[in-house]
């Protein structure tokens, strides 16, 4: 798995996808020995693995419906139905999910909602995104795995009508929902290549058996294509390690000549370059506006256009200050809703920091609504071997009228 793409990318960011993953993972492992074994800590273990999955992220509830196939297509799973060892594993599970829950129910259901309606805003449909999304995922098990994956997903399906096992059709299950979900909702919509992740782990264990048990009998030209399907698996992730780690005068020899260094700064290549400085250069600027304050010391808060700038701003600068998101509602960022309390920053002085000129020269208007006073925009340009390969901007604004900002949307964009 290390060296398929979807794994190996997800693996190089922080994210949720790694624990999600590995729960996962493990809730199926010990399902399939529930079902086969009936001890009582398989079972209840399942069920608390499957929980933290979930808590891990929302995407892998799909293990509910892949277990209830499982139990629904076999006899000898079926009997369970009888016993309390799977509502005992339900109850673990959900118990696990009880501050999840709780949160949630407290606060509008903002998950459900989020994973559930604004992630699925409807569009007219189209054959670009189903074509969008199947091109995705080819790339994200890499071609040769990805053709090598639907011929063991076959031959696992013959294996688990003739051998009825457990394991076979447990993992055909949880292969099948999410890429069944995701599948049907890329009609209506753009579908992100990371999001049926979870679905290509059963699918790598059962290539894995297919090729394990068909070894000694396939012919060479299958073995080499196995062989050609890995390698280029390889390939395709020592490339992608190259992109992110690529110095920059590597990365503007190929995707553009020196004199387009100004378009390339935003490219996402440089992303990784320039945190440190602009955790320096704001938290300096908050200061400065603190010390500008003399004895009356209102305070001075950090807002960010990006809900993603604002997560990383708050864990480079020294001190690790809160920072606050002042945009407009999106998919994404919903949860600064929650966590911003605009009331309580009434009379501060603030900071605002972004990545896009552009898109700082566009919020000014708001913030001369909110604000008595609105500096210009300051650039922080981030140098590599003495070039400059990215910039931010810092905007310094005074006298917060402590109300939240209103800004024109139309739902969720």
């Amino acid at each position: 798995m290390l060296i398929v793409p979807v794994f190996a990318g997800t693996g190089m960011y922080m994210s949720t996808d790694p624990p999600a993953i590995f729960f996962w993972t493990l809730a199926l492992y010990l399902l399939d020995r529930a079902l086969t074994g009936g001890r009582w800590a398989d079972w209840i273990m399942a069920g608390v693995a499957a929980g933290l999955a979930v808590q891990g992220k929302f995407l892998t509830v799909f293990f509910v419906p892949a277990a209830g196939i499982t139990v629904l297509a076999l006899p000898s799973a079926r009997s369970w139905l009888r016993r309390p060892h799977p509502y005992v594993a339900s109850a673990a599970g959900i118990g696990v999910c009880l501050p999840f829950l709780y949160w949630n129910a407290t606060h509008g259901w903002a998950t459900f909602l989020f994973n559930l309606v604004y992630r699925h805003e409807p569009s007219p449909f189209t054959w670009r995104h189903p074509a969008e999304s199947l091109a995705g995922q080819v790339l994200a098990l890499s071609p040769g795995l990805w053709f090598a994956a639907v011929a063991a997903l076959v031959w696992a399906a013959r294996q688990a009508v003739r051998r009825k096992e457990t394991g076979t059709t447990l993992l055909l299950a949880a292969a099948a929902c999410p890429h069944a979900y995701f599948l049907y909702a890329s009609l209506r919509q753009r579908v992100s290549l990371h999001w049926p992740a979870c679905g290509w782990v059963p699918v790598l264990i059962l290539l894995a058996v297919a090729w394990s048990e068909t070894a000694g009998i396939a012919p060479p030209w299958r073995r080499w294509s196995r062989q050609l399907a890995v390698g280029l698996c390889v390939v395709m992730m020592v490339l992608a390690l190259f992109a992110v780690h690529a110095p920059p005068s590597v990365i503007e020899s190929l995707i553009g000549s020196r004199r387009q260094v100004g378009a390339l700064r935003t490219h996402w290549a440089y992303e990784r370059f320039g945190w440190d400085e602009i955790g320096r250069r704001a938290e300096a600027a908050r200061d400065e506006l603190l010390a500008a304050q003399g004895d009356a010391r209102r305070g001075v808060f950090v807002l960010c256009d990006e809900y993603g700038l604002a997560a990383d701003l708050a864990f480079y600068m020294p001190s690790q200050h809160a920072t606050h998101l002042w945009a407009a509602r999106r998919r994404h960022g919903e949860n600064y809703r929650f966590w911003d309390d605009f009331a309580t920053l009434a009379s501060q002085d603030a900071v605002l920091v972004s990545k896009h000129l552009r898109r700082m020269k566009k919020t000014v208007p708001v913030l001369k609504h909110h604000f008595e006073a609105v500096g210009e925009p300051e650039e922080v340009p981030i140098r590599v071997d003495g070039r400059v390969v990215r910039s931010f901007f810092l905007l310094r604004c005074k006298g917060f009228d402590g109300k939240a900002p209103r800004f024109m949307t139309s739902g969720i964009h």
